[in-house]
């Protein structure tokens, strides 16, 4: 990966602070909607000096405007369940790479390298037309838990959609030789 992240992927207590107002810094001066937002609000970026001061944009924006930071056309466009309504939220990538790094640190950080777990995925309104649509729109869900599965090379690893009797007896086994596993059923349990 490029240097430029070097810092991201190596933030501390130490230095979570600077980096997170210089983020802060770069979304407003280079995502239109989060500046036009400040601005409408009267938010002085300038006075922005403490991580509670930061404006959060509200999660409705991703469903009602293209939010993007630069100008680039997406590599992937993550869109929302949609379970709990019709108009979806959308998220869209420019680097999948870089998105795939950034999840799988960030799964290392907290459980360790995703080599040592078993990765099950019990997503059912997710994968049930939403892993992958014609318009090349996917569930982000969907994606991290595959790439997942993909990495951990585990044996049992994968998708059990309404399984019950299989995920049953992988659980089991799983059990039986302490083996590490994640479930993922929209949130992440570890067992």
């Amino acid at each position: 990966m490029d240097n430029k992240w070097d810092k991201v992927f190596n933030v501390n207590e130490g230095n979570f602070q600077d980096l997170a107002l210089e983020v802060f810094q770069f979304q407003y001066r280079h995502n239109s909607i989060y500046r036009t937002y400040m601005d409408m609000l009267k938010f002085n970026p300038q006075e922005i000096n403490k991580l509670s001061d930061i404006p959060f944009l509200p999660i409705r924006f991703f469903k009602t405007h293209r939010v993007k930071t630069t100008d680039f056309e997406p590599s992937y466009e993550f869109q929302s369940s949609g379970t709990t309504q019709t108009i979806t939220s959308q998220h869209f990538i420019k680097d999948i790479e870089l998105y795939r790094q950034s999840f799988t640190k960030g799964f290392e950080l907290f459980y360790g390298p995703v080599e040592n777990w078993c990765i099950i995925g019990l997503l059912p309104s997710y994968l049930e037309g939403k892993l992958a649509s014609p318009a090349g729109r996917y569930s982000s869900l969907v994606f991290m838990v595959s790439d997942l599965i993909r990495k951990s090379r585990h044996e049992q690893s994968g998708f059990y959609l309404y399984e019950y009797e299989k995920l049953h007896d992988t659980l089991k086994i799983l059990e039986e030789k302490k083996t590490k596993n994640v479930i993922d059923r929209c949130n992440i349990c570890v067992a």
